[in-house]
């Protein structure tokens, strides 16, 4: 029996020609995977940077309508450095459990300046503790920031003012 291969310098040019093929496959994915990680990274730096920027008050608190366990949560903050905040996040602690307010999530307050808004149902059973939770907005996308929370803790937090 005549068996013929083939010769052993197709076979190397073979391997070779496999191997480099897949080199360039990995390193292509390697370079787009470090550029995505290190992008992450950054906006990620920078989303915490500007947390740690953030500095603002409850100056005051107001329950309306029906007395001290009233209908409505008027509340008022007040920017103490020139970070912007893209919007808030409040939660108010009851005897009866906790209500969170996400709808004005997108209501910013630019830096140094003071910014009012009417919670629909904040108020409606006494409430104990108030809650606001800013959210930062940097390169387009928005994070709520964990270390910019600014607690109100009282009895009864209706006719709070700083």
């Amino acid at each position: 029996m005549n068996r013929r291969g083939i010769s052993p310098l197709i076979a190397t040019v073979l391997i070779i020609g496999f191997t480099v093929a897949l080199a360039a496959v990995i390193i292509t994915w390697g370079t787009r995977f470090v550029q995505q990680t290190q992008e992450d990274v950054d906006v990620s730096t920078q989303i915490g940077l500007a947390c740690s920027k953030l500095n603002f008050d409850i100056v005051r608190i107001e329950c309306v309508g029906g007395g001290l366990t009233g209908d409505l949560l008027n509340i008022t903050i007040n920017s103490n450095s020139d970070e912007d905040i893209a919007g808030f996040t409040f939660r108010s602690t009851t005897n009866t459990g906790v209500l969170v307010d996400t709808a004005n999530k997108a209501l910013p307050l630019s830096g140094f300046n003071t910014w009012e808004y009417t919670w629909t149902g904040g108020a409606s059973t006494n409430p104990t503790r108030v809650e606001a939770i800013a959210h930062v907005t940097v390169a387009g996308v928005t994070q709520v920031c964990q270390a910019g929370i600014e607690k109100v803790e009282t009895t009864n937090v209706c006719g709070f003012t700083a």
